[in-house]
């Protein structure tokens, strides 16, 4: 079946009400005993019923992830409206198109994370593996107020088991495609009346689904999982006070995901006429051609489906390890007075890991992390919570500190380069590098024909980012209950961050480069008499000299980085402080219309909801090639908001809309910049306003006791409504600052409608319990690029810079013995084996190439779990 539109899934949808129907009367009869159940979420900082809270929040439990077979919080994108994760290694999350296409140290996440009332600064994938899970909260639009830090997009709770007073545990193991193993296994065991302990465990491993060819074929797959983790946990509780301490540890030993290249745009900066630069295995200045060959090698077209050639030393290894604790402490103040602290503490470290930009085997153009990275956070919170007013008033209110150091190594890596006398004159010698010809007479060499030599930026430039953040927040919120349907809640939030920034840059020796140049044979003193260099022939160039010039500095120790001499007294260290503040306040009405107004057994309950509120998300510091640190301002959001949450026919069918526009500042937006000395350089910038306004959907309706189906629907308009760059070309050729509109253009990575169905079917005879379930989820075409070249692209062909529309397919079927403690499950997943981009990055002004990888192809397993 190919399905690629919003109509299939909406078909779909209709087709499953069709098929799953039944006489009014006999659904009436079963539905009154197999109402839904209530959902109890805690995205006000207390615990009350999902559709009692003014807030579009999502929420799948144990049992919802178990039988859609979620192995991994991202798989949430295919159930949850708005909301989307990116994964390979970063776990980049949006919601409503507000989040970050790659995640360095230095840059939070818009999204915030929370591991029950935990915050947790980064996501990196070792949490979101779904074992051990009591549920999934999914809160959308800016969270300002009662949450951590820097939620203007939404936050993600992510809440696990807890100790128990009752012994017992399960394990459940599995066997799937490309020789997946998972593992995930849970005991609690009460101590004594008040304390009780539970450890989990948590092992997922497999070949990958990338094949490497060329001369990175000797080594294994890449897009590869291998994580490890191990969960422990103690909870103590007495007559006034409670105490849940957590230990949570991770290993990850992954291959991470490979990649394909496709060509965006033949007239880059790196590919073009404008500078008419000659890459190594360019021997014709007349006919350059070796830099989108590059990029076209390694196109899924030519080096076939699920196949990467990413060079010699791509650098896939993803090593990861973090020790995280986990403190909270309850107490009973009064009869309606609670207090509690949240104490959080991790330690983690990042190996090596490689990043193209050329999107080819060739090293032309790379940004590897060389170096282990670390990280070390923590944080704690008090609040107080509680109710007055005979129970008409609930308040919290609390203060929240954390603390952040990281490091961050990372490398601009570029190639020797030929380029034309003319067009060095024209851009300024010395402008655009080192002019190695300097003591030839250049006047003498025909105007078209290039020189060689590092014109574009250094060869390498080799820089560590350290980051010292400290944040200090006060927050309070207050629901009143002006009636008896009626309730006004009003927030406010005052955070303060300290960012502090250092940056040691060690650049290429751009002297020592040219000795070398001008001592290898080829590149020597003029042939007496011409004025000529030896690799100027009668013909013009020979024997390939920009490769040649380009193997005396490259990798010389395996590590996949290029070794030129470096410039060790040239060597600069740039720092950076300040303090980036804001008060954020909201605003809330909801009114749950009076049981005299419904009908039950029609309609069971319907509360409706306005919302005015604040987001706001740091500012930082960026590092920008040789220039140093540059100020990126804080994002802020501003969002209206008008929702619905309906019960109807004896509470089976739930249904919760959302309608919402929000004003966009100074968003935190990557895109290809140069520096000073042109070197490309992927960097943070300001995009000053945006317009984000849609509508979202969420249904679940138990049909009768063996039919249940859910359906969401999401669909957003995302647009700038002032956002000027700055033209790349003007910039590199002239050192010119040039503005250019780029209002018209749609927001990176974020679908504008998504959709998704499920339908399960579960019966029971004494054989035991049969479960059959598909899921359907769509999403429409994605957008992947940076710059102002990209997004043309994009319109013209969406597959030179993005992905088309898809739809993708799962199905389990489970069958649990009548004692209901063993569980066997067959899952596919993708089932049509479609071909999606995961995760992509097009640039058209700098490189002009797409760099895409592509997400999980077809996946069949078989789970088994036994509860004991």
């Amino acid at each position: 079946m190919n399905c690629k539109s919003l109509a299939c899934i909406t078909a779909l949808f209709s087709v499953g009400l069709v098929v799953a129907q039944e006489p009014q009367s006999s659904i009436k009869k079963i539905q009154s005993d197999k109402a839904l159940e209530e959902v109890i979420v805690t995205a006000r900082r207390r615990a009350e019923s999902l559709q009692d809270t003014p807030i579009a929040v999502s929420y799948i439990g144990a049992d919802e992830l178990k039988n859609r077979s979620i192995q991994n919080i991202a798989e949430l994108t295919k159930s949850i409206p708005s909301f989307e994760i990116k994964s390979g290694g970063d776990n980049n999350i949006f919601m409503r198109g507000i989040g970050q296409q790659v995640s360095p140290l230095r840059v939070d996440s818009s999204v915030g994370f929370y591991l029950d009332d935990l915050y947790l600064p980064r996501s990196d994938g070792q949490l979101l593996d779904a074992v051990d899970i009591r549920g999934v909260q999914v809160l959308r639009g800016p969270q300002g107020t009662l949450f951590g830090k820097n939620n203007t997009g939404g936050a993600v709770i992510l809440n696990i088991e807890k100790p128990s007073f009752e012994e017992g545990g399960y394990i459940s193991a599995g066997y799937g495609s490309y020789n997946r193993r998972t593992l995930k296994a849970a005991y609690n065991q009460p101590l004594s009346d008040s304390l009780a302990v539970r450890g989990s465990v948590n092992y997922v491993k497999d070949d990958g689904y990338m094949e490497l060819v060329g001369d990175a074929a000797h080594e294994s797959n890449a897009s590869s999982d291998d994580r490890h983790s191990v969960l422990l946990q103690a909870a103590w509780s007495g007559e006034e006070s409670s105490v849940d301490a957590m230990l949570f540890y991770s290993k990850m030993r992954e291959r991470a995901d490979a990649f394909n290249c496709e060509v965006t745009n033949e007239g880059s900066l790196f590919s073009g006429d404008d500078l008419a630069l000659m890459w190594p295995g360019d021997t014709d200045p007349a006919n350059r051609h070796a830099y989108l060959d590059n990029c076209r090698v390694n196109s899924r077209d030519n080096v076939g489906d699920l196949k990467s050639m990413p060079g010699a030393n791509p650098g896939f290894d993803l090593d990861r390890d973090a020790l995280m604790l986990g403190l909270t402490f309850q107490r009973r103040l009064g009869e309606s007075l609670d207090f509690k602290a949240v104490l959080g503490a991790i330690d983690g470290r990042e190996g090596p890991l490689g990043r193209p930009n050329d999107g080819g085997p060739e090293d032309f153009s790379e940004v590897p992390l060389p170096r282990v990275s670390d990280r070390e956070s923590q944080s704690l919170e008090f609040q107080i919570s509680g109710e007055s007013f005979a129970g008409r008033m609930q308040y919290t209110a609390g203060a929240f500190y954390s603390a952040e150091k990281n490091n961050e190594p990372f490398v601009l890596m570029n190639t020797v380069l030929g380029i034309e006398p003319a067009t060095l004159a024209k851009v300024g010698a010395g402008s655009v590098g080192v002019n190695i010809s300097e003591p030839f007479d250049v006047s003498l060499i025909p105007a078209d024909v290039p020189l060689v030599g590092p014109f574009v930026g250094y060869i390498l430039l080799d820089q560590e980012f350290e980051l010292d953040n400290k944040t200090a927040a006060l927050y309070a919120q207050v629901s009143y209950d002006l009636t008896e349907n009626l309730q006004l809640t009003i927030g406010g939030r005052y955070t303060s961050e300290k960012r502090s920034s250092k940056l040691t840059t060690l650049p290429t020796d751009l002297d020592a480069v040219a000795t070398i140049l001008t001592l290898h044979p080829l590149f020597g003193p003029e042939v007496e008499g011409t004025g000529l260099h030896p690799y100027l022939g009668p013909g013009g160039w020979r024997d390939d000299p920009v490769r040649i010039a380009h193997d005396l500095f490259k990798d010389k120790n395996g590590d996949g980085i290029a070794d030129p001499p470096m410039d060790y007294d040239g060597q600069t260290v740039d720092t950076a402080s300040d303090y980036f503040s804001k008060a954020t306040a909201m605003v809330s009405l909801s009114y749950q219309l009076p049981d005299s107004w419904l009908s039950p057994g029609s309609i069971d309950s319907a509360m409706l909801y306005g919302t005015l509120s604040q987001g706001f998300k740091s500012g930082f510091f960026e590092p920008k090639g040789i220039d140093g640190l540059q100020r990126i301002e804080p994002e802020k959001v501003l969002n209206t908001e008008l929702g619905g949450k309906f019960e109807f026919l004896d509470r089976s069918l739930r249904l919760n809309i959302a309608a919402y526009s929000m004003t966009f500042k100074d968003r935190q937006l990557l895109q290809v910049d140069l520096d000073s000395a042109n070197n490309l350089a992927v960097v943070f910038t300001n995009a000053a306003e945006a317009k984000i306004e849609g509508y979202e959907i969420e249904l679940m309706w138990m049909l009768n006791r063996n039919i249940s189906i859910n359906f969401g629907h999401s669909n957003n308009r995302y647009r700038y409504t002032d956002f000027t760059d700055l033209d790349l070309f003007e910039l590199a050729l002239r050192g010119k600052q040039v503005p250019l509109d780029r209002t018209s253009e749609r927001f990176p990575v974020a679908p504008e409608r998504t959709a998704s169905m499920g339908v399960q079917y579960a019966t029971d005879n004494r054989h035991g319990r049969f479960t059959a379930r598909v899921d359907a989820a769509y999403k429409s075409d994605t957008y992947y690029g940076f710059d102002r070249f990209a997004y043309p692209a994009f319109e013209q062909d969406v597959e030179r810079a993005g992905d088309k529309a898809y739809t993708l397919f799962d199905l389990r079927l489970a069958w649990q013995n009548p004692e209901g403690d063993l569980e066997v499950a067959f899952y596919a997943k993708n089932l049509t084996d479609h071909r999606y981009v995961e995760i992509g990055a097009a640039s058209g002004d700098a490189t002009g190439v797409f760099s895409q990888t592509y997400g999980r192809p077809r996946w069949l397993g078989l789970e088994v779990t036994k509860q004991f």
